[in-house]
């Protein structure tokens, strides 16, 4: 079966820059990899990381989480990456001692953001629930 696009979505990652759940990404990837195979031919393929993706808003945590999205780029199984916050990614601004803007850090869209893939005929729309 042709398909024009493929969403891989994954969330809740709760990374916190120790470098303790590396593992557990690392087969995580490689079983998206193996399930991603057959759709290699796909003219979009789309990793959606919907929320959580750390669990505080540490220089570390979001350090750790910018290493993890660019080690699904260097797949090259994706045509593209979306992201969108969730409740600990960000935290409110009196709650904020220490921590970073993940939305910055991670440079992920602070408003519903519409993705259009052209060959797919796909309208993506990311809300965020903060």
């Amino acid at each position: 079966m042709d398909r024009s696009f493929v969403i891989a979505q994954i969330s809740d990652l709760h990374l916190d820059g120790s470098g303790r759940l590396l593992a557990a990404i690392e087969a995580l990837s490689a079983e998206i990899g193996q399930r991603m195979a057959a759709f290699a031919d796909a003219p979009d393929r789309i990793l959606l990381i919907t929320g959580d993706l750390v669990d505080d808003p540490t220089p570390r945590a979001l350090d750790e989480a910018l290493a993890v999205i660019a080690s699904f780029r260097q797949t090259g199984l994706f045509t593209d990456i979306q992201a969108i916050a969730g409740n600990h990614d960000i935290k409110r601004p009196n709650q904020r001692a220490g921590l970073h803007d993940a939305y910055d850090y991670l440079h992920l869209p602070r408003t519903s953001k519409s993705v259009y893939y052209r060959q797919a005929g796909l309208d993506l729309v990311l809300l965020d629930s903060n």
